[in-house]
């Protein structure tokens, strides 16, 4: 990106000093007081994720932040001699809970004319026993991720806090992409001319998991997936499909819809989820050439152009 590369600084300040006990809303301050001409709402957060945390003693006193470069330092060449000392430490690992939020900006008029600021929340909490009697690890690898553990109820450690990830303008992105996102703007532009978009801008209803990945040609790039920021529960796909046709299949969509909260949210969840495979729109485009008119015109042109060039994301 370009716009902001100069602002990551700042924005990597305001997050560390927003007092994350306080919950998104300080967040929103410090980022406000940063970029005041930047109006940032929260769209969604990712859970359910951690890392390695670091290591307490039994008295509960700081070891280390960091197991995996305790380790590296201390084993040394004899690691059955590391473990015979350091297990009367009654040591404990923990670990780091994580959430990741995402935030995004309207700055234009277009699809993709926003920011999307990732934050991540961080809260250590105790995890296991590094060293319970009667077990003896093999490796250093597996003292830092044993398959059998003795866990231990996650009391939290410190205070949690938040810490900048990434900023990225989806204009610049998809620009330097030089082709490799078309899938990802067509559809921003599929989301625009459609139905769905009287529920809201694209950037309140989907966010891009960004990934680095390796091209062909050895330079790294930006991959990107759109997520649904309120994704339709389970028990209302349409997976498998039933092989309904007219009035019935209009019930099963109507319903699909219903569940995700704004129309044609069949249509982009096939592009996106098994949750909704191809043979629907297949069963859709049936029914519209057999003068079942059921779709508004405007996602009647966009899935027939979706047939007559598929594509996915």
């Amino acid at each position: 990106m370009t716009s902001f590369a100069s602002e990551i600084d700042k924005l990597a300040s305001a997050c560390a000093d927003a007092d994350a006990s306080k919950g998104l809303s300080a967040l929103l301050s410090e980022l406000k007081a940063c970029l005041p001409d930047i109006e940032f709402r929260h769209v969604m957060s990712r859970t359910g994720w951690y890392r390695l945390g670091g290591v307490l003693g039994a008295d509960q006193q700081r070891v280390t932040d960091n197991i995996r470069h305790w380790l590296e330092q201390s084993v040394g060449d004899d690691f059955d001699s590391f473990v015979e000392q350091q297990r009367p430490r009654g040591l404990i690992a923990t670990r780091i809970q994580g959430q990741t939020h995402y935030l995004t900006a309207d700055i234009g008029d277009a699809p993709e004319d926003f920011l999307q600021l990732e934050v991540e929340e961080l809260q250590e909490v105790t995890d296991r026993e590094l060293l319970p009697e009667g077990w003896i690890p093999d490796n250093p690898e597996e003292l830092l991720d044993p398959l059998e553990r003795v866990q231990l109820a996650p009391l939290t450690v410190g205070q949690p806090r938040f810490v900048f990830r990434r900023i990225q303008s989806m204009p610049d992105l998809l620009q330097s992409a030089d082709g490799k996102l078309s899938s990802v703007k067509r559809f921003m532009y599929d989301w625009a001319a459609s139905s769905a978009a009287k529920s809201g801008r694209f950037s309140s209803h989907w966010v891009l998991a960004l990934r680095e990945t390796e091209g062909n040609d050895g330079e790294h790039y930006l991959s990107a997936k759109p997520i649904p920021v309120t994704p339709p529960p389970d028990d209302a796909g349409l997976s498998p499909y039933s092989g309904n046709h007219g009035a019935e299949l209009v019930e099963e969509i109507r319903r699909f819809d219903q569940a995700a909260g704004y129309p044609f949210a069949w249509f982009f969840t096939m592009l996106t989820s098994r949750k909704v495979p191809f043979e629907v729109g297949e069963a859709v485009l049936a029914d519209l050439a057999a003068d079942y008119d059921y779709l508004p015109p405007r996602d009647a042109l966009i899935l027939s152009a979706w047939s007559n060039k598929r594509y996915a994301v």
